[in-house]
């Protein structure tokens, strides 16, 4: 859905996104926020710890990478996609973190098969 309906009205679940901005309608209620990707969901969410570091962060993609490194515990690399999948380059975005994970010793799961 890429806009409100004609009629101005936005119904309950309605997403509607832009290049930096969304706003989302659940249970009657709007809300509005920054979409965030790469160093920007690490930058967003010290923001709103004011600068505490979680002790746990997990992603499944490179655009990830900044976030899980944020975590002061544990970092969780996680794969959606099967190898093969018809989502060829999140299969890739997700192979690239797995090996950076592997490499740095952060804990790894594919969601299809076992975890490591």
């Amino acid at each position: 859905h890429s806009g409100p309906p004609a009629s101005g009205h936005l119904e309950d679940g309605s997403v509607i996104t832009g290049q930096t901005t969304f706003t989302k309608v659940v249970g009657g209620v709007t809300t509005t926020g920054t979409v965030t990707w790469r160093e920007g969901k690490r930058v967003a969410l010290l923001e709103k710890t004011k600068g505490i570091a979680p002790l746990f962060c997990s992603g499944n993609s490179s655009g990830d990478i900044h976030l899980l490194e944020c975590a002061s515990l544990l970092r969780l690399a996680v794969q959606t996609q099967l190898p093969g999948s018809s989502h060829a380059n999140l299969l890739e975005d997700e192979q690239k973190l797995l090996a950076l994970a592997q490499e740095r010793g952060w804990l790894i799961h594919h969601f299809y098969g076992s975890s490591t």
